[in-house]
């Protein structure tokens, strides 16, 4: 038997046939809980809703006999579901930025005496975020450029930079309904730094209780880089300058929920955050902006302008290797696609 909790309305009445929605239903009896998209077939209204599941327990696709009041209709729904004791990992495409690969890999075209004009590769990135479920808490991982950032809300020399090529298609509520999620099903958010990339989406839980989780040392940097002419300009005051629910993580390691370690990793900010998250079966290290791309894994550093502290990021890299290779977990980075595609299963 399954419950709706929460979000969207099941389904407004009258409702046309082949209407698609999204919602939030937890099993009542074993310990399951189900993100959900439906179809639904026929017209149908009454209330008081409840799921019971008529064949296909285990499938993804399964069908399940949908009972309002004194009625009956039928409904065809494609079930994500995990055991409360398990940590699943849902990755979110949130679109692609567009930049010369120097800014990525420090020195990778430069002129030379013999070769005074080198050719320059204009390469593209993916900015993405996570959902985190644990038997606690479903966690949000960063939240993505503001939907506006192509059209003003970027200024003109980040932009033309680093272009968040179709912002505007990647608004957070409506890439997370894309995969069985609402703002509201969120019940804390990690922002691994505030760069203007990952803080874009934090509007979305302005004057909420949502605990916002952010470093001890990136905190005040960014308002700091924000509001005057020193630090970093990758801020955007408009994005974190909200009433927003912080909660300070201090320190080098720290315990958010059984299986997710928060990990300070300086560098690229001064308080970059990455996580180990132990998945059964195979952990995923959190790397993010520490390595946008393989080839900073490997140990060749971001452009200058993308490193806050060349010292602390070697440091802070050492760090995930030894973490890596101690546990043989799957490694995450900041925004290269292919990486990307690969751990989330996109180019499968």
């Amino acid at each position: 038997m399954f419950k709706y909790v929460s979000g969207p309305p099941p389904l407004p009445t009258p409702t046309p046939a082949n209407t698609e929605n999204t919602c939030r239903v937890v099993c009542v009896g074993p310990a399951l809980t189900t993100a959900i998209r439906y179809k639904r077939i026929p017209t149908f209204e009454r209330d008081e809703i409840d799921f019971t599941l008529e064949r296909g327990c285990c499938s993804e696709h399964v069908e399940v006999r949908m009972t309002r009041g004194l009625g009956t209709a039928l409904y065809l729904l494609t079930a994500r579901r995990h055991h409360m004791n398990e940590i699943t990992v849902t990755f979110v495409d949130r679109g692609r930025v567009q930049a010369d690969r120097n800014f990525v890999v420090d020195g990778h075209s430069v002129a030379t005496a013999s070769d005074r004009d080198p050719e320059h590769e204009y390469e593209t990135y993916v900015v993405w975020n996570l959902v985190i479920e644990t038997s606690e808490m479903t966690i949000l991982w960063d939240t993505g450029s503001h939907p506006e950032a192509g059209n003003g809300y970027w200024p003109v020399p980040l932009y033309e930079a680093f272009a968040h090529v179709d912002a505007a298609e990647h608004a957070l509520p409506a890439d997370l309904e894309e995969e069985g999620y609402g703002i509201e099903d969120i019940d804390a958010v990690v922002m691994s730094h505030l760069h203007l990339d990952h803080a874009g989406g934090l509007h979305n839980f302005a004057g909420t209780d949502v605990p916002i989780y952010v470093h001890r040392e990136e905190l005040p940097f960014a308002y700091y880089s924000a509001n005057t002419d020193e630090g970093s300009i990758a801020y955007l005051a408009s994005d974190f300058d909200r009433e927003l629910n912080w909660e300070i993580v201090h320190g080098d390691s720290y315990h958010l929920t059984d299986g997710v370690e928060l990990l300070h990793l300086p560098g690229h900010t001064p308080g970059l955050i990455g996580a180990f998250i132990d998945r059964p079966g195979q952990p995923l290290l959190v790397v993010g902006d520490e390595a946008y791309v393989e080839a900073n894994y490997a140990g060749q550093p971001m452009a200058t302008s993308l490193l806050w502290n060349n010292g602390s990021w070697k440091e802070s890299l050492e760090r995930c290797r030894d973490r890596q290779r101690a546990t043989g977990a799957e490694v995450l980075l900041g925004h290269d696609l292919a990486v990307f595609e690969d751990v989330s299963g996109a180019a499968d």
